[in-house]
Parts: structure tokens; C-alpha cells; sequence
């Protein structure tokens, strides 16, 4: 086995560490988040006049629905950018994995989380299968370079 050989077995290996790192990464975001606004809400709190802070819940659910999407993209994007070849199928295989993994929480947990990261994982799946909106039989449109811009063709 060469080298080129045991590194693309490596980068086989480590998409499913990556998908696993990608949704602690996006829970540890999202605590860091709700961190930070529970320490704005506690700073708040202590002033007289601020007696009830009525913000606070929408902050919180914006906050867990931002990290629910990012744990969602993220299962899904890095075993893609991980995987030597077939980033599509194995973007396909992460998203369906993850899925499954997101009904178990659905059970237990609330079924928002569930939908916000089901719902970033499909569009960064169907971003990653290379469907695009065009008409069919419409020229595929490319990046190229004239004269130091890019434009579309």
C-alpha cells in the first residue's frame, strides 16, 4: 500500500468521526450561545426596573434553532468534504444517518430542533448532489474568468 493509497483509506475512515464531530461541534456552539444570553438575562435581571425580561424566551428558541441548523449542515457537510470521492452519495448516506439519529431525539426532545436540523441537512445534501433550479434542457451555467472578474457563462 503507497502512500496516495493509505491516505484515501484514512479520509474513508474518518468521514463518520466527522459527522459525529460536526454535531458536537454545532451543540457546543449552540451552548456557548445560550451561555452568553443567559449571562445578558442574568445582568439584566439584577437592574429594579427590569423586573421580567419578555425577550428572552424568543432569544432562546432563535438560539437553539440557529444550532439545531448548524448541527444539521454540519453532520451532513463534513463526512462530503472528508470523503475522497462520491462527496454526493456520501453526503446522501450522512443526511439519512443523521436523520434516523434526529427521530430518536425527536422522541425524547422537542420536535422543533428535530425539523430545523432535518430541514439544513436536506438543503446542504441537495447543494452537494449538484441539482440545480434551471429549466430542463437549459445550459449548465459555469464560473469562468474574463479579464481578472469571474462571471457566469
Amino acid at each position: 500500500m503507497n502512500k496516495k493509497s493509505a491516505l484515501r483509506a484514512l479520509r474513508w475512515v474518518l468521514t463518520v468521526p466527522a459527522g459525529i464531530a460536526g454535531w458536537y461541534l454545532g451543540v457546543m456552539l449552540t451552548l456557548g450561545i445560550l451561555y452568553l444570553v443567559q449571562g445578558v438575562h442574568a445582568f439584566m435581571q439584577t437592574g429594579v426596573s427590569l423586573s421580567e425580561a419578555t425577550w428572552y424566551p424568543d432569544v432562546e428558541n432563535m438560539a437553539i434553532a440557529a444550532g439545531s441548523i448548524l448541527c444539521g449542515a454540519l453532520v451532513v457537510w463534513l463526512p462530503a468534504l472528508m470523503a475522497p470521492a462520491h462527496r454526493d452519495r456520501m453526503a446522501l448516506l450522512a443526511y439519512v444517518i443523521g436523520l434516523a439519529c434526529a427521530m430518536l431525539l425527536f422522541v425524547k426532545l422537542f420536535w422543533q430542533p428535530v425539523a430545523w436540523s432535518a430541514l439544513s441537512g436536506a438543503v446542504v445534501c441537495w447543494r452537494l448532489q449538484g441539482v440545480s433550479l434551471r429549466a430542463p434542457g437549459a445550459a449548465p451555467q459555469r464560473l469562468t474568468r474574463t479579464q481578472g472578474h469571474a462571471r457566469w457563462a
